[in-house]
Order: structure tokens, then C-alpha cells, then sequence
């Protein structure tokens, strides 16, 4: 009975020792490599792959495939008893085309982030930095559990930019932005501010040309745009400045999934005022203009200039105050 009892005491003892040791086996590491797997293709709805899985007493270090030209790698120090890891993380979108199922969005291009990594059984945190073929730009990334991202960007090629979004390159300008980021709930926050903005042909300004006679193609602009990003659904607040002529907009919608637009701009060309709609499509949108405003400030000033030419300044102040009422 002593022997009994001493031997129901030890096998669980036993038991966990030698799931312990096999853990750190060929075949333990296996085991918790195809479970990452399994977490991984649940979670994020892909077929993804782990290779170079290897668990020891003190170390871990894996590969994981999202997708065949996209993986993110994970190597350091690791308590299994603390649970704790301290190493690097090396995440790498060699094609980002391929990412479209998980970002929900077609992008062009690919983008590096390396840095030092900090995990325990509560929470991870990144100290990343990222490098990406984008004109030279420098990117500080900075992201908090897998979850809160801030980004700063400066000196982007905006042209570089449009084309890894698969949106219509338009505008040729120098940008640097500031995004606060949360993945869990897909809301965003980016301030932008463009510099030496020079557009390409586009219906906007081909419009502007139109009504207004002045050429905005040759007008060098800036900007600053603020945008509140709520899962595929963006609302823009927008300045565009030039020597002769402002653009703005206020709420300016796009849907980045469907690539539709619904916006109103103000344009002022020379203190005469144009009003621009915008809807469906951005690569061919639908435009409506209001040139009301336009025509009764230059209809006011051509009638006021032939008064005053026929009458006199002196004589025609009755008739301009008529004027100035009538429109």
C-alpha cells in the first residue's frame, strides 16, 4: 500500500517532467509548431507555414509563412516557466499583393521591419523599425502589443505612395505624415502635409481650367489633410494653397475597398468661387459643378466697372448700390 501510494504521488511528477523534456524533443517541437500553425491559418484566415521551429530550455526561434513571400521571424531568449522572451523580430512583406485577403486592400510593393521584441503571458511589445522601397522615405514605426501603431513618415514620394495603393497617381509632392493606428479596431488618425505639390492631368483641375481660365497645372502647391480612418471608411478634412488658387474640402468620404469617393470642394481662383462635387469611382469619377457664385461675382464686377465708366465713380454710387444688393 505504501508503494501504492508513493507511486500515485510520483506519477504526476513523473508525467510533467517528461512532457517537460519532450517539449524540447524533435517531436515536442513539432507538436508546437503545427499548433502555431493551426492558431495562425484560425486567426487569420490563411494557409500559413512554420519552419525552423526550435524550442530549448532558454531559446526560441521560428519562421512563420503568411503567405509564400511574406513571413514574419521571431528569435531570442525564452523562460518556459516565466514565460517570458526577450529577442529580435524580423517581419518581411516581400510582396504585398499577396496580403490582400488578410489587409482587405490591394497593395503594390514591399516593406521591412526589424527591431527588438519583449513578450510575457499578458502582452507583447515591439520596437520596430521599418525600411520599405519608397523613394527614400524614412519610416518610424513604433507598435504596442500588436495592436497600437504609430507611424511618422517623412520625405515620401507621393507618385511611390498612390502606386504601392493602386490609387491613380495624381499629385507629385514631397509628404510627411503622422498616423496613430489601432489594429483591433481598424480606426486611424493621419495627419499629412505635402510639399511642392505639382498635379497630374486629372478631371478636378481640367474643370478648374475650364471655368476659371487660369491653368492650375502650372501652380505649385501645399497642403495639409487630416483623416479619420474608420475600417475601410475614410473622412477627409483638406487645404490645398497655391499663389491663385484654393482647394478645400471638408468630409470628404472614400471607401478604400471599393476605391468610391463622395466630396464637395471649394475652389478659389483668384477670390472667384468654384464648387466641384465628386462621386463614384476614383478612377473616373462623376463631377457636377456649381459656378453660380463665379458667374455673379464677375457679372457684379463687369456691370460695376461700366457703370463707373459711363457715370463716374462719383455719380455711380446710387446705381452701385443697387448693384451690391441685386447680386
Amino acid at each position: 500500500m505504501k508503494k501504492l501510494i508513493l507511486g500515485v504521488i510520483l506519477l504526476p511528477i513523473i508525467i510533467v517532467i517528461g512532457a517537460y523534456f519532450w517539449i524540447f524533443s524533435e517531436a515536442g517541437n513539432a507538436f508546437i509548431a503545427s499548433n502555431i500553425k493551426a492558431q495562425a491559418d484560425k486567426a487569420l484566415k490563411l494557409d500559413t507555414k512554420v519552419e525552423g521551429f526550435k524550442l530549448t530550455k532558454d531559446h526560441l526561434e521560428f519562421k512563420i509563412f503568411l503567405t509564400p513571400k511574406n513571413f514574419i521571424e521571431v528569435s531570442g531568449d525564452f523562460s518556459v516557466f516565466d514565460q517570458k522572451f526577450k529577442g529580435s523580430h524580423v517581419i518581411s512583406f516581400a510582396d504585398l499583393l499577396e496580403l490582400e485577403p488578410l489587409l482587405e486592400q490591394k497593395l503594390n510593393g514591399k516593406i521591412l521591419l526589424k527591431g527588438d521584441m519583449e513578450a510575457d503571458s499578458k502582452e507583447i511589445e515591439l520596437n520596430s523599425k521599418a525600411y520599405a522601397d519608397l523613394a527614400g522615405a524614412s519610416f518610424e514605426i513604433e507598435m504596442k502589443n500588436f495592436n497600437d501603431v504609430e507611424v511618422e513618415i517623412k520625405n515620401l514620394h507621393s507618385l511611390a505612395a498612390l502606386k504601392m495603393l493602386n490609387y491613380p497617381q495624381l499629385i507629385d509632392a514631397t509628404v510627411n505624415s503622422k498616423t496613430d493606428y489601432d489594429l483591433s479596431s481598424k480606426k486611424a488618425k493621419i495627419k499629412t502635409e505635402l510639399f511642392n505639390i505639382h498635379f497630374m492631368p486629372n478631371s478636378l483641375l481640367n474643370t478648374i481650367k475650364t471655368y476659371s481660365g487660369t491653368d492650375p497645372y502650372k501652380e505649385i502647391f501645399k497642403a495639409d489633410v487630416i483623416t479619420n480612418v474608420d475600417g475601410e471608411y475614410t473622412i477627409s478634412t483638406l487645404n490645398f494653397s497655391s499663389k491663385n488658387i484654393i482647394i478645400t474640402s471638408k468630409d470628404a468620404a472614400l471607401n478604400t475597398k471599393s476605391k468610391n469617393i463622395d466630396a464637395s470642394f471649394d475652389i478659389d481662383i483668384n477670390k472667384n468661387v468654384l464648387v466641384v462635387g465628386m462621386k463614384g469611382n476614383v478612377n473616373k469619377p462623376e463631377l457636377s459643378v456649381d459656378a453660380s457664385k463665379m458667374v455673379k461675382d464677375k457679372a457684379k464686377d463687369y456691370v460695376t466697372k461700366e457703370v463707373n465708366k459711363h457715370l463716374g465713380k462719383d455719380n455711380a454710387k446710387m446705381v452701385n448700390d443697387f448693384i451690391n444688393k441685386l447680386f
